[in-house]
């Protein structure tokens, strides 16, 4: 949670997919969004967020995500709390 009391989210709702059809997930926030994230997680800036993968069904009732989450961090250092890249 943030400052102002919203979490970051994003949702997809499993009752609107079509059945037996995977979907392609992609979300890469705004420079805002990131922002937000940033403050939330205590660092420095957020320069790059992305999550792409799909969504498939997995028997008749049940659904797989697989993807890839990428970030591009700006964190204090624990020692000289120098700006630091990961």
């Amino acid at each position: 949670m943030n400052d102002r009391g919203k979490s970051q989210t994003h949702s997809v709702r499993v009752s609107d997919l079509a059945r037996g059809k995977s979907r392609a997930v992609e979300i890469a926030p705004d420079t805002e969004a990131r922002a937000a994230i940033a403050a939330d997680l205590g660092l420095i800036e957020l320069r790059k967020l992305r999550l792409d993968g799909v969504l498939a069904p997995l028997g008749k009732h049940d659904w797989r995500f697989e993807g890839r989450l990428g970030a591009t961090v700006v964190q204090p250092c624990v020692v000289t709390l120098a700006p630091v890249v990961s």
